[in-house]
């Protein structure tokens, strides 16, 4: 798809040289005052979900290892928590355990940091005296 920048100056790209051009219509976009930003997105849009089809909405894209391995972790520990619960093994407050390790998992998921990292970056980074 053929893109033509700085729409904002006169004259800019009064033709086009490239052949497929006569295929599809350029966009004419300018950084400047936005204009053709939004047509330029839409016409992304369309062409991958044309090529690739649509992203189901349903299931999130997890695109890195440690978003996975993340996600995994949580899964499995809410798999142990509800075999422990049904099967009665353990009382409900020690079975929870699975239930905040999976809240921890899915914490790392989505860059959550709580007060004990924090406090264990600085005592770990600084030096304080004593």
């Amino acid at each position: 798809m053929p893109v033509l920048t700085k729409s904002d100056r006169a004259n800019t790209h009064s033709h086009v040289d490239d052949q497929r051009s006569s295929l599809l219509t350029p966009v004419r976009v300018s950084a400047l005052t936005r204009d053709g930003i939004q047509t330029l997105a839409s016409r992304i849009d369309a062409l991958l979900s044309e090529q690739y089809g649509t992203i189901p909405t349903a299931r999130p894209a997890l695109t890195r290892m440690r978003q996975r391995i993340a996600v995994q972790r949580a899964q499995d520990e809410l798999v142990a928590f509800q075999q422990h619960w049904m099967s009665d093994a353990l009382p409900a407050s020690v079975a929870a355990v699975h239930i905040r390790a999976a809240v921890g998992a899915l914490d790392e998921l989505i860059g959550a940091i709580d007060t004990d990292d924090v406090l264990g970056r600085v005592f770990a980074t600084f030096c304080i005296g004593k």
